[in-house]
């Protein structure tokens, strides 16, 4: 298992390779990057893109940064790639390559300092109220199979893409993903047209996902949160009709609490998925374990003020890539986690053992 903690960021820079910069007027000062490549200090949060962290290395070629006034979001950054603008490598965001090198090499030198002050380091997990579980590349080894899904649905709307540009998208919101892509594309769609490639998706996803399998672990875990009577749950930005074969697949001895993305406004990565998981569960987010295997879930994880804990078995990206994106501890397997449940400070609020609720509001 890995626990978060200081690490050498990689060497190089993908705005370093840039061959073809816009040449455009070069503007002031602009505050650097902190933390690792693709975190930005917002009004000194380190905020997290999970974007920027490719499961293999990409040309970075446009920093944007969003602010929604409405309420506070984790997701302030977005980097756009350029394998889905064109196979020359281009800086748009109107930055000369020295000041893009400057506030890299800013984010390298800063990054421990940075990252140990955004996210506090744990000497150890404390004992989980309740664990909230995400479902594909969790629990099931489904993200191959989702990745496939939406390189079919995509390009039959016209959007080529691989797996290498799908993966680091893999546990965000559907709709969300179609409009990334599409914008990334240069073809900015409706959210309309994101709902239908959504629920095409959805659909072959269903005819590609007949056989799903558990991920190593999860009956053993599953089965010491029963006996401690610890709670425990399903978060999924999946779909409704999406869930129940993998759930079943999980030969669970009862009914899970399962939330999907039919049940809140807005999917991961923003915390709502999980805040109603913890309101379904009864318990405090703080005193909840978010166990996921995508830096979505990870970056959710940390808006809805819940322990992150990454999991590697089904994941489409690394170690590096999770606690990057603010996981607390790394585990190759889930069963890894059965120590921790007895061994950390606290002691879990215990609930009557197989109970689930549906969750409220449909």
């Amino acid at each position: 298992m890995y626990r978060r903690g200081p690490s050498r960021a990689p060497r190089g820079s993908a705005f370093s390779q840039t061959s073809e910069l816009n040449d455009l007027p070069r503007k002031g000062p602009t505050r650097p990057a902190f933390g690792r490549t693709g975190s930005v200090l917002v009004d000194r949060r380190l905020q997290f893109d999970p974007l920027a962290v490719p499961v293999k290395p990409v040309h970075h070629d446009e920093e944007r940064l969003s602010r929604r006034s409405s309420r506070p979001r984790l997701l302030c950054c977005l980097v756009r790639r350029s394998w889905l603008l064109g196979p020359e490598p281009r800086v748009i965001a109107g930055a000369r390559e020295h000041e893009l090198s400057w506030r890299v090499n800013s984010c390298l030198r800063l990054h421990a300092a940075a990252y140990r002050c955004s996210v506090p380091a744990l000497q150890e997990l404390p004992r989980p109220s309740a664990v909230v579980f995400d479902l594909d590349g969790t629990l099931v080894d489904t993200v191959e199979i989702r990745i496939e899904a939406w390189r079919q649905a995509l390009g039959d709307e016209g959007f080529a893409t691989t797996r290498e540009q799908l993966a680091p998208l893999i546990g965000v919101d559907g709709k969300r993903l179609a409009r990334e892509v599409a914008a990334a594309a240069g073809r900015p769609i409706d959210d309309r047209r994101a709902e239908e490639i959504d629920k095409a998706c959805g659909e072959v996803f269903e005819r590609l996902n007949t056989e799903p399998q558990p991920l190593p672990g999860v009956r053993a875990l599953v089965s010491a949160l029963d006996e401690q009577g610890s709670r425990w749950g399903i978060a999924t930005s999946s779909r409704r009709e999406q869930v129940a074969r993998s759930v079943n697949a999980l030969e669970l001895s009862r009914e899970p609490a399962i939330i999907d993305g039919s049940h809140v406004e807005h999917a991961k990565p923003e915390p709502d998925l999980l805040l109603l998981a913890a309101r379904e569960l009864e318990v405090d987010p703080a005193r909840c374990w978010y166990v996921g295997d995508s830096t979505w879930d990870m970056v959710s994880a940390v808006a809805a003020g819940m322990i992150a804990v990454g999991v590697t078995a089904g994941s489409a990206v690394d170690v590096q890539a999770l606690t990057g994106a603010g996981a607390q501890l790394v585990v190759e397997r889930l069963d890894d986690l059965v120590p921790l449940l007895a061994s950390g400070p606290g002691s879990p609020q215990r609930g009557p053992r197989g109970a689930a609720k549906p969750p409220r509001g449909g």
